[in-house]
């Protein structure tokens, strides 16, 4: 399957969730928590002393984290990125660190948002059952729509764009790495604005 299939079926996918959107008083609530987790697409580019040629593979990951207000919602985050063999070793990239979504629109069912991250990343490889890990960091940022499917929960399309970077035995290296997913939350706990009853 293809970059542009997987794209185009994640905005399918978006735009049913749109249609199925429930009626109910959905809004992101103060102080309550938030958790979700995804999977889609990533591009991992060459960079500089990285790999020898562009990756596509899946992504997975998840997050915890609490509306602080209606409009800013602070979370901890992990992700995994798949990667090919490199001359017969086996490898991996994590990231995890932090996120802060700033939510335009937060009291209806729809809630677009951008996103900004950063933390701390491995990338690892193995062989063998002997392993060599890779420490450093990465930052960026994206945007994405927190779609509620019902008052407490939903889905979560999101595209983000990350800068990776490692350092080990003094080289240094960093590479481009995109992401489209598609996910799923839950919200729970918190308060929220009360609509005025109708007369």
């Amino acid at each position: 399957m293809t970059h542009r299939m997987i794209l185009r079926n994640l905005g399918l996918c978006f735009g049913l969730a749109v249609l199925l959107a429930a009626s109910s008083h959905a809004q992101v609530a103060s102080h309550s928590g938030d958790l979700a987790f995804n999977a889609g697409y990533s591009y991992i580019g060459k960079g500089t002393d990285f790999n020898t040629t562009d990756i596509n593979r899946y992504a997975l990951g998840f997050s915890g984290g609490v509306n602080l207000s209606p409009s800013l919602t602070a979370a901890g985050e992990y992700n995994y990125f798949a990667m090919p063999q490199v001359q017969g070793v086996n490898m991996k990239m994590q990231g995890y660190g932090g996120a802060v979504r700033i939510n335009l629109a937060p009291s209806g069912r729809i809630v677009p948002y951008g996103v900004f991250d950063g933390g701390g990343a491995r990338l690892t490889g193995s062989e063998s059952g002997v392993a060599v890990s890779s420490n450093g960091g990465y930052f960026g940022g994206g945007a994405g729509v927190s779609i509620y499917l019902g008052k407490n929960w939903g889905v979560r399309p999101e595209f983000r764009y990350n800068r990776f970077f490692y350092s080990f035995a003094g080289i240094n290296g960093n590479t481009n790495v995109i992401t489209a997913t598609g996910g799923i939350f839950f919200q729970f706990g918190g308060t929220s604005k009360s609509k005025p009853a109708r007369n």
